[in-house]
């Protein structure tokens, strides 16, 4: 092993030995391995200098890439930050003005920014509920008229609203001065409304909040009336100034449809004159609120051409007449009867033309329909009671039974016959009516749609507008004695009994009423009229009258011997039932009527009334009364005379056979009511 081991050691020195000595000779190549390593060098050498060009082109090509991304990288972070700045800015806008008026915003002339809506609707009230109601305006018929307030005429020919039998004083055709006011019209302001569309400002997109920095908002406040009391202080104007427009029309006679007269008007500008008013309840300056008032020619709305069409396709419609069948039970409704259901209400179209829309009246068509085709019942005893739960009335039939649809009938009908005989078609003469079971409990407007109930009776008085606490006080004890029940089978009803004592803790108010024959102010003055036209409610329907007192005095505006005196506690009006069925009561009033209704059963009654000779009593004298507030030579009347007198109105009633059931007499002995009449007496 040693001399192995030695051997390979001798061997590598020698190798080692030969090639230094090798490499001290040099290292020699052949022409051809020369060549070969030129070309190798120049192959490398491209290579290198290519991939310089290509690292080098990457290179920018980079750069370029990255300066443009960190370019687009800048602009993005701008608009980020844009974009996070207006996001913020916008959530904190929202937040600090949630429900709350941006700045810039006022509601007529009251700044509002900043407030939410119950605080707008109290900034803005304190403003203009005080300006509405602090005074009325005054209305002049012309110049003279708006000249002489200043020598004391303003009113004083026409303020007879205060008297009991609202007599006037002055024909309306020789008014000169109007007055009214906010509690007159029903006016009001629509505070909510206002404050919701100041909160809208602003918040109909972001452009629109922008444009907030940059403007002031000031938003008008509206007056609303009631259309139905303006438009009368509009005739009343228009009768006394100008000339009233009449519209040609139709009258439908007998069965028989024909054109009514008509003719061009002079006539206030009725959105004009709103608006003057309107203007004026709402004016800073409580002491100048008044306005001469002007007409202008106003052409009729329908023409004798539009209202002869209209005549001769309700003619069509009715002439023919209409059978109505139910379960076998058939009427036929001729032209007469079709011709008491017409209508023909003037309809305004978006192009501001109007015509006439002639239909059956709905109401009027189904009780002559029910008349005639009755609810049907399992046994005799259907009778009717009233319930009062919680102050909804319902109505329950005593035995089932089933009702005709009579009222989906006349609905297809209005649809049909009056558009498709205006086509040229003719429709089928006969209208099958359905049936449906009565209900156990029903409302009353169901009730009455269904034919179980109907309007025995109903009668209606009517009084002065203006007469704010006359008009308070019948108002008040209409409520109070509405949706009476009075029981079947003898059940008695009594005016105080229901309303009980008219007082100021029930709201009553002082106004004109007749105490010993003479016109004075005391509490509650104005109810004898709700117990007058109940007391003639109850006269026309036959129920018997088991009180009744009249007045000191004859009113003209009642039926002769027919009014009835209230006092607490006496006197009274009382009445009673004696039908199998409930009578409901029912009372409801405008401006200037009020009406009482009675509900139930019809019994099929018949009452004939007959006025006895009037007899003569007193003679009335007239009075002066002096007033300091009024120059000399002013006068007015304030109250109109009439003579004492007596008179006996009797009452007959027949039941459904004509037998005659109950004779009434009720006499009437009313003393003299003076002329009064009121006289300046100013110091000059």
């Amino acid at each position: 092993m040693m001399a192995q081991h030695s051997n390979q050691s001798r061997n590598s020195r020698q190798k080692q030995v030969s090639a230094q000595k090798s490499a001290k000779q040099g290292f020699s190549l052949t022409p051809q391995q020369k060549k070969s390593l030129s070309n190798a060098k120049d192959t490398v050498f491209d290579l290198v200098g290519k991939g310089a060009r290509i690292a080098l082109d990457y290179l920018g090509r980079g750069a370029r890439a990255l300066f443009k991304l960190i370019r687009s990288s800048r602009v993005a972070l701008v608009i980020s930050i844009v974009l996070v700045a207006v996001l913020v800015g916008g959530i904190f806008d929202l937040i600090a003005n949630f429900n709350k008026a941006y700045a810039g915003v006022s509601v007529g002339g009251v700044d509002v920014s900043g407030l939410n809506d119950k605080e707008i609707e109290e900034k803005v009230a304190q403003e203009y509920a005080k300006r509405l109601n602090s005074a009325g305006v005054t209305i002049y018929a012309n110049n003279q008229a708006y000249n002489d307030r200043t020598v004391g005429y303003e009113d004083i020919y026409y303020d007879d609203s205060y008297l009991e039998d609202d007599t006037e004083s002055e024909e309306s055709s020789d008014k000169r001065v109007w007055t009214t006011d906010a509690t007159s019209l029903q006016a009001y302001i629509d505070y909510p409304a206002l404050a919701q569309e100041a909160l809208s400002q602003g918040r109909s997109g972001p452009l629109d909040r922008l444009s907030m920095f940059f403007r002031q908002i000031d938003l008008p406040v509206s007056v609303n009336f009631n259309d139905a009391i303006l438009e009368t202080l509009a005739q009343d104007i228009d009768r006394s100034i100008g000339e009233p427009l009449q519209n040609y029309g139709v009258d439908v006679t007998d069965g028989y449809a024909s054109v009514t007269s008509g003719h061009d008007g002079d006539m206030i500008n009725r959105q004009a004159f709103k608006d003057k008013i309107a203007s004026l309840l709402i004016s800073p300056e409580s002491d100048n609120r008044s306005f001469v008032t002007e007409t202008e020619f106003t052409p009729v709305a329908i023409s004798r051409d539009e209202a002869q069409k209209t005549a001769d396709l309700i003619n069509d419609v009715i002439s023919q007449g209409i059978t109505f069948s139910c379960a076998g039970d058939t009427w036929f409704a001729d032209a007469s009867e079709l011709g008491a259901w017409v209508q023909t209400p003037i309809v305004k179209h978006d192009d501001g033309s109007s015509s006439l829309a002639p239909s059956f009246a709905l109401q009027t068509a189904r009780t002559s329909v029910l008349t005639h085709i009755q609810p049907s019942y399992e046994s005799d005893a259907g009778h009717i009671r009233f319930t009062n739960e919680g102050g909804e009335i319902k109505v329950q039939a005593t035995s089932k039974g089933v009702f005709p649809l009579v009222g989906e009938a006349l609905e297809q009908i209005n649809i049909e016959f009056f558009s498709e005989v205006e086509n040229g078609s003719n429709p089928s003469r006969t209208i099958e009516l359905g049936t449906a079971d009565i209900p156990e409990k029903m409302t009353l407007e169901e009730a009455l749609s269904f034919g179980i109930i109907t309007p025995i009776s109903s009668f209606e008085t009517e009084y002065t507008e203006g007469a704010f606490e006359r008009n308070t006080n019948i108002h008040l004890a209409a409520d109070l004695v509405n949706n009476s029940i009075v029981k079947a089978d003898g059940g008695e009803w009594s005016f105080n009994g229901t309303a009980g004592e008219c007082n100021a803790e029930k709201g009553f108010l002082e106004a004109g009423a007749l105490t010993g024959g003479m016109l004075v102010d005391e509490i509650g003055g104005g109810i004898c009229q709700v117990a007058t036209t109940i007391f003639n409610a109850v006269y026309e329907a036959g129920y018997p009258i088991v009180q009744r007192f009249n007045h000191s005095v004859y009113f003209p505006n009642y039926p002769e011997g027919r009014d009835a005196a209230i006092s607490w506690p006496s006197p009274d009006l009382k009445w009673r039932n004696d039908s199998p069925s409930d009578v409901l009561l029912v009372m409801s009033y405008t401006d200037s009527t009020i009406t009482a209704t009675l509900y139930g059963e019809d019994m099929d009654y018949r009452v004939e009334s007959e006025e006895g000779e009037i007899i003569e009593g007193v003679k009335a004298t007239t009075v002066y009364v002096d007033d300091d507030t009024l120059y000399p030579g002013v006068e007015y009347i304030r109250t109109n005379g009439s003579d004492g007198h007596s008179v006996t109105v009797t009452r007959k009633v027949y039941d459904s056979d004509d037998e005659l059931i109950i004779t009434d007499y009720f006499t009437s002995v009313y003393k003299p009511q003076n002329t009064i009449i009121v006289r300046g007496t100013m110091s000059q």
